[in-house]
């Protein structure tokens, strides 16, 4: 093993964005060079700004203003991209309407297709008629999102149909039709609205790209920072390790007890607990 204190740099395959991006950015702020490098870290994540790390790089270790500005560019990708895919998930208002459109259209579907517990002998009558219509879209509520658009769609079509008026005035639906295609209609605009966005991002290299080139160079920043600490020894550098040690077993013991099932609370606690010696 030696005698030599080095940085092993982690595999972040495993670690999700979150804590991918938290090791990266408190691992930027531990540079010499930076208004928290060489102090320790608090442990927020957040980390110091950049002073002249961004335009000299970082002598102690050899890491070049160029590296420096391609990582700190990198984590703003990636943290862009996780802003990105929190807002382009469903809003809680689509899900809302999703929600009710199911209502909806299940209960037409349910009140004609269960026409023989109708109490009235009239609506029995009217909802066997319509049954045939309607049987196609028993389970309209499983579909996936986006079929389902087009299926209530095209259940309120089969239902405007002129030679069904009467049964269905006389089972009073026309008032949970409309109130299913105003659900469905609203949702599909936000739907809409949601993959323009989406597209507008076509260009944006996705996480798992972001994820191999910060990889890649994390590589080349412990690797010259090591070869710093071995051939031009300096208080920086040996600070440096010692500290980015740390910063690694903390973030193996967080990933640890997460993968586990532990609490946050937990987790947040095992980041104070010292970490073994690399």
């Amino acid at each position: 093993m030696g005698t030599y204190n080095l940085l092993q740099s982690p595999s972040m395959n495993r670690y999700n964005k979150a804590e991918r991006l938290n090791l990266l950015k408190r691992f930027m702020a531990l540079m010499p060079g930076t208004t928290q490098g060489g102090g320790g870290d608090d442990g927020d994540g957040e980390g110091g700004s950049p002073l002249s790390a961004a335009t000299e790089g970082v002598p102690a270790l050899n890491i070049s203003a160029e590296q420096v500005e391609q990582m700190n560019t990198l984590i703003d990708q990636m943290s862009e991209l996780t802003m990105q895919a929190t807002s382009a998930a469903e809003t809680p208002e689509m899900q809302q309407l999703e929600a009710d459109r199911d209502v909806a259209a299940n209960y037409i579907v349910r009140r004609i297709a269960d026409y023989d517990r109708l109490p009235l002998a009239t609506e029995r009558e009217a909802a066997r008629r319509l049954e045939p219509v309607v049987r196609p879209y028993a389970g309209i509520a499983s579909l996936p999102v986006s079929q389902e658009t087009e299926v209530i769609r095209g259940l309120a079509a089969d239902l405007a149909k002129p030679d069904l008026a009467d049964d269905v005035t006389t089972l009073g639906l026309a008032p949970y039709i409309a109130e299913m295609q105003r659900l469905n209609e609203a949702y599909a605009q936000l739907a809409a609205q949601r993959d323009k966005e989406r597209s507008a991002r076509t260009g944006t290299p996705d996480s798992k790209t972001l994820a191999a080139q910060a990889q890649d160079l994390l590589d080349d920043m412990c690797a010259l920072a090591n070869a710093s600490s071995l051939l031009e020894p300096s208080d920086e550098a040996t600070t440096f390790i010692r500290e980015t040690n740390y910063l690694f077993a903390q973030v193996r013991t967080a990933y640890k007890q997460r993968s586990k099932g532990t609490t946050t609370a937990d987790s947040d606690a095992a980041d104070d607990t010292p970490a073994p010696e690399a």
